[in-house]
């Protein structure tokens, strides 16, 4: 007597995917009692009716899909590795403007809750093709986080997805198409260069003030700056403390040699950058009116604090 075929259990079954819906399982050889028995012994959860997932899938992930959408825009971009805002808590996920039933964000059995904080939901049909069940490709969520985000922070992530290799130069236009006109600008700022959110939160206050600014600067003899103003300023963005005292030593005999070649270096850390704009410009302003290499620069200074002023930055 031949025995049957054994299957494959179900949790076998994903591959390098992280949600399936049923036809996808039951087309790669699932019965849907093995579905049912799979979920009554936890090797997989049904995120909403018809979908299904491994138990380790990211809970934020299951959130998105069980209310009845797609991880987009900053989250999907934080999956992704590119920068985003550390602060940032709410799970953002793409809908179709005509989706219903949607449920719950952690409960499958009732329906959505639209006041309920921890979601912030995109009305907005995918203009590419979805990389899959659970996740809008890497176009739909960093369009809607140019949107989404603030200048500073939307300028940032689109530095970031240019710097990993994500989004090529040529793509730079038809993305400002997809753009609201008074965001459209921040394309033309965009800097593949940059190699932290942090450089670009300060290259994004230099334009604002209307100064020219240069990310990874070369010093002869010393090395690379992380961002250069007016020709005389070199900025580093620290976005951790300095623990090892070699590391602290080595950074002081970089600051040495850029001030050897004419250039005043300022430090600022996570925290200034991030929470006190107006205080990192102030002090960038400040080492302009004292550097005597700048010409002009008290009309310099006063017509950057007028553009601070105009673009809210306090």
């Amino acid at each position: 007597m031949i025995s049957p075929a054994i299957r494959a259990h179900p949790s076998e079954l994903f591959g390098d995917a992280e949600v399936l819906t049923r036809r996808n399982l039951v087309g790669r050889g699932a019965t849907v009692m093995q579905l049912a028995a799979a979920v009554h012994d936890g090797s997989l959860v049904r995120i909403r009716r018809g979908y299904y997932a491994r138990p380790d899938l990211d809970p934020a992930v299951q959130r998105a899909v069980r209310v009845g959408g797609r991880f987009s825009c900053v989250s999907e971009l934080r999956h992704r590795g590119i920068w985003a805002p550390a602060d940032l808590d709410e799970v953002h996920l793409q809908i179709a403007p005509n989706a219903a039933r949607l449920r719950d964000k952690d409960d499958r059995t009732a329906p959505m809750e639209f006041e309920a904080p921890g979601c912030r939901i995109h009305w907005r049909e995918l203009s590419r093709a979805p990389a899959n069940h659970a996740h809008a490709g890497l176009w739909d969520a960093l369009t809607l986080a140019m949107t989404c985000l603030p200048e500073r922070d939307a300028l940032a992530a689109l530095d970031s997805a240019l710097h990993l290799g994500m989004l090529s130069m040529r793509s730079l236009p038809d993305l400002a198409e997809g753009l609201p006109l008074h965001r459209r600008h921040l394309v033309d700022w965009a800097d593949p260069a940059a190699e932290s959110g942090l450089e670009t939160l300060i290259r994004y206050l230099c334009r604002v003030m209307g100064l020219r600014v240069r990310s990874q600067p070369y010093v002869r003899r010393v090395g690379r700056g992380d961002l250069e103003i007016e020709d005389v300023i070199l900025i580093e963005a620290d976005g951790g403390a300095f623990h090892a005292a070699e590391v602290t030593a080595r950074d002081r005999r970089r600051d040495a040699g850029f001030v050897r070649a004419g250039r005043t270096v300022l430090h600022f850390r996570y925290a200034q950058i991030v929470y006190e704009p107006r205080e990192v410009a102030e002090t960038i302003l400040a080492a302009l009116l004292a550097h005597r290499g700048v010409r002009n620069s008290g009309e310099i200074v006063r017509r950057a604090r007028r553009r601070l002023d105009d673009a809210g930055i306090s």
